[in-house]
């Protein structure tokens, strides 16, 4: 029987153009391959190959008004600018991507706090390298 070692991913934190993003929580990150059908004539099974790189990033996260790695993300959602995105999973595990666009930040106005929360999506632009 094969022993499991599950990844403990307590560390997780998203950079955002090299400066961290506070107040970030529920991260998902995605990363797939484009599947192209090169089935011919004669094959008695489907046959798939992996083409393009395509990786998806979103999350939620308390709205800090002064926290710089935020200031970056409203702001390169407003120029719509490609930034780059390292997403770690624990200290020694992460990916980096080549590039990245905020795709939505939706904010939930409805906390009477001055902390409000929001939900963020970042769309690919690039690869993203696993580095582990």
């Amino acid at each position: 029987m094969t022993d499991i070692t599950p990844i403990l991913a307590t560390s997780g934190s998203i950079y955002i153009d090299g400066t961290k993003i506070e107040g970030v929580s529920n991260v998902k990150f995605g990363d797939k391959n484009i599947m192209k059908d090169i089935t011919v004539l004669g094959d008695l099974a489907k046959k798939n190959y992996p083409t393009i790189q395509e990786w998806s990033l979103s999350f939620d996260m308390k709205t800090l008004r002064t926290d710089p790695g935020q200031i970056k993300l409203r702001a390169s959602k407003s120029a719509k600018t490609n930034l780059v995105y390292i997403v770690y999973i624990n200290g020694s595990m992460y990916y980096t991507s080549e590039g990245g666009f905020v795709e939505g930040i939706d904010y939930n106005l409805a906390s009477a706090e001055d902390i409000s929360d929001s939900s963020v999506t970042i769309s690919s632009y690039g690869t993203a390298t696993l580095t582990s």
